[in-house]
């Protein structure tokens, strides 16, 4: 699932593509299911001939802002992908019309066009543009959301009230950590992957998080110190920020858009590194379920 720093790399480069300050002229929604608050009617009515004036970033939601105070909630999950791209571009690559590609895309999914790119059968959702760009929303496991709002502020949407603040916020800082976990016998990985806690950490983080920390993750979350919860404040900032330089981490499927791929999985000290010698000590990492999820850790380095 696309994290804190891939979310904010695919912000960054929409932000700097051709859909911003452009008209949406047309929609195609390939998959119903991915709208969660309006039928294909309704979002194509609320959505067309309006302009995208900006994309940011709340936790793992891009909030797409649009004129006439409209907002596009969008939340990646686990393998969505939001892509500005050139139809014509595309189709030239392939040798063919921009009407033979649209035509095998309408086809889509259910056709193998492997060839044709390499998400083709997995788009979902098309807001097109002039000069044939377009925005792609592609999922292969169709857990991807699309909210649509008016005249709300982002603070009061209400998926978004929900959330922690953002792991990059001022307001996570070492003083909030402690008032929550304080307060609990979770696991100090439970609690920082719970993003009503801190928006933006998932599995990969929080696992590289734990261990710069030198902190178990199945430590008890109420047994830390206001000193630990600083170390961790500090890490988690450090960590997410070189993430974001470098691109986010591809491990499995992530890409921005235009399909360029992260490059923070070289970085990685013990996530996905189950069985190979600690990067500090030479210890052998291993790996256990918190929660569900797989966690690797140092035995030596992140003692309980």
């Amino acid at each position: 699932m696309p994290e804190l720093p891939e979310v904010q790399t695919v912000i960054t480069t929409l932000n700097d593509s051709h859909c911003v300050n452009k008209k949406i002229l047309g929609v195609e929604v390939f998959a119903p299911k991915i709208l969660k608050n309006c039928t294909v009617k309704t979002f194509t009515k609320f959505i067309v001939n309006e302009k995208i004036n900006n994309f940011s970033r709340v936790g793992k939601y891009i909030v797409c802002e649009l004129s006439n105070n409209k907002i596009l909630l969008i939340h990646l999950r686990m393998e969505g992908k939001l892509f500005c791209e050139n139809k014509k571009e595309i189709a030239e690559q392939q040798s063919m019309s921009e009407q033979e590609y649209w035509n095998l895309i309408k086809k889509l999914p259910g056709t193998e066009f492997s060839n044709l790119h390499p998400y083709a059968k997995h788009l979902r959702i098309s807001l097109s543009f002039s000069d044939n760009w377009f925005l792609n929303y592609y999922d292969s496991r169709m857990f991807g959301t699309f909210h649509i709002y008016q005249n709300i502020s982002v603070a009061n949407i209400p998926e978004l009230t929900k959330l922690g603040p953002d792991a990059l916020s001022k307001e996570f800082d070492s003083q909030y950590l402690f008032s929550i976990t304080s307060k609990t016998s979770k696991s100090i990985k439970t609690l920082l992957m719970d993003q009503q806690n801190v928006a933006g950490i998932g599995n990969i983080y929080a696992d590289e998080i734990l261990f710069a920390a030198k902190l178990n993750p199945l430590k008890i979350s109420k047994q830390l110190t206001l000193k630990q919860c600083a170390t961790i404040v500090i890490v988690t900032k450090k960590i997410l920020q070189t993430a974001i330089k470098a691109g986010g981490t591809t491990f499995a499927t992530f890409a921005s858009a235009n399909s360029k791929i992260g490059s923070y999985q070289t970085k990685l000290k013990v996530y996905g590194r189950e069985g190979k010698p600690c990067v500090v000590c030479g210890t052998i990492l291993k790996k256990i379920k918190v929660n569900g999820r797989g966690t690797v850790y140092c035995p030596k380095c992140q003692k309980l």
